[in-house]
């Protein structure tokens, strides 16, 4: 039951951050556990770490 619920919010987080494939595994998990959490919803008002950088 909670397999299916991970699977469910990693889908969720590739889908919300674009540079999914560029975080490590532990970032990656970070922010599966979060939706998993709080759900999708949550995670949409709070984007983290995907604005883009500043030029220098």
């Amino acid at each position: 039951m909670e397999k299916t619920r991970y699977i469910k919010a990693e889908a969720a987080a590739q889908k919300l951050l674009p540079r999914w494939p560029t975080y490590d595994p532990y970032t990656q998990a970070t922010f599966v556990d979060f939706i998993w959490n709080k759900g999708e919803a949550a995670s949409r008002a709070a984007p983290c770490g995907e604005r883009p950088m500043p030029a220098i």
